[in-house]
């Protein structure tokens, strides 16, 4: 994958805006909830199938022939198609969820610049001497 530069939507500051520790701590805890939901939709996204959503819709479409439900027979063409959706599915609810909790992450970055009296100038120098520094150890 190239390098792209990314652009990010303006974000609102809200709620608490004291410059204090619990402001800190509370990026970090959407950082870390992020980093969990990433996992998740990561394991999702695994053809050999790690967080076993293939493994749940079988037990599902199981459960459900049980009480005469049919998903499309036991080896159908039908089953097929609906465990590669259920699959899919799946996998879309994950990355939304990594999504959701960007966007808290980048909120509570926000709600920290705003608290911090940080200005938009200091950001962007910050961010330039942040690609100096990758640039000067490789990275770039």
């Amino acid at each position: 994958m190239s390098n792209r530069i990314v652009k990010l939507p303006s974000v609102e500051s809200f709620g608490r805006l004291t410059p204090d520790k619990w402001l800190l701590l509370k990026t970090l805890e959407e950082a870390a909830e992020m980093v969990e939901a990433g996992k998740q939709y990561l394991k999702a996204s695994d053809p050999t199938d790690p967080s076993g959503i293939g493994r749940e819709f079988d037990d599902h479409a199981n459960c459900l022939a049980c009480f005469g439900v049919n998903v499309g027979g036991e080896l159908g063409d039908d089953r097929d198609r609906a465990k590669v959706g259920w699959i899919g599915y799946v996998r879309g609810q994950r990355r939304q969820a990594m999504l959701g909790e960007l966007a808290d992450v980048l909120q509570t970055v926000g709600n920290l610049i705003a608290a911090f009296g940080i200005t938009d100038e200091e950001v962007a120098q910050a961010m330039d001497d942040c690609l100096e520094r990758n640039r000067e150890r490789g990275r770039l």
